[in-house]
């Protein structure tokens, strides 16, 4: 029986340690797996019934906001979207958990989901009042961890290395002004909430693991010959 490294028993074994070294972020993603199943296995009519009542809106924040708050962070629409989740836990999530552990990424999670969440609603309140958005937006279904994973996810400049840090927060706050101005939703303001609120955990994340190098360090350092030619000048 094959008991090298690229055995199955092997792999299997690198597999735990990766998962254990990750907790949070492995059971956030059982946890979303479980619920997406669950709507899956339900009729259309029951799904979005499920998803109206987790949903943050307006009216469920002013009658049970504890419990909204908490269960909307768990539900997903659709499969699609749950490998979209999938992939940001994998490249942002687990990376800023193996660093600066568990409980600050459930804080910065937290954090991110709650505030972005309380921020738009009080914007939609405001708008509303103002005669600016439709009554509708009262009961509009509002579900999903993207708020948390955004705040995650700009987080992850603090654990790059230098070079790579300003670039990485420009590219990811650019993201979200051009998904505001081009699709105008109150979900892509709560996205570009979130990822100032990811950048406001400086505090939280900047304390990481000092077995860790800085995500990234080695791309940084890397020296391209054509560039060091083109940035001395010639004589």
């Amino acid at each position: 029986m094959k008991r090298g490294p690229d055995s199955p028993r092997a792999r299997l074994s690198a597999a735990t340690g990766h998962a254990r070294a990750v907790p949070v972020t492995c059971v956030y993603a059982a946890a979303l797996l479980v619920t997406t199943i669950v709507l899956q296995a339900s009729s259309a009519r029951a799904a979005a019934r499920l998803l109206q009542e987790q949903s943050t809106n307006l009216y469920h924040l002013g009658h049970d906001p504890v419990r909204v708050l908490v269960a909307s962070a768990f539900w997903l629409s659709s499969p699609l979207q749950l490998l979209g989740c999938a992939l940001f836990l994998l490249v942002a999530v687990a990376p800023v958990e193996r660093r600066i552990g568990g409980r600050r990424t459930v804080a910065v999670l937290s954090l991110g989901h709650v505030g972005a969440t309380l921020l738009t609603a009080a914007g939609l309140w405001v708008a509303l009042r103002a005669d600016a958005v439709e009554h509708s937006v009262v009961n509009a279904r509002d579900v999903g961890p993207s708020y948390a994973v955004f705040a995650v996810a700009s987080s992850v400049a603090y654990l790059l290395a230098p070079r790579l840090r300003v670039i990485y927060a420009a590219m990811l706050v650019g993201y979200g002004l051009l998904m505001l101005a081009v699709l105008h939703t109150f979900t892509d303001a709560g996205h570009l909430i979130a990822i100032a609120i990811g950048l406001a955990c400086y505090p939280l994340v900047r304390q990481m693991s000092p077995r860790l190098d800085p995500i990234g360090s080695r791309l940084a350092t890397l020296r391209w010959p054509a560039l060091r030619n083109w940035a001395s000048p010639t004589r």
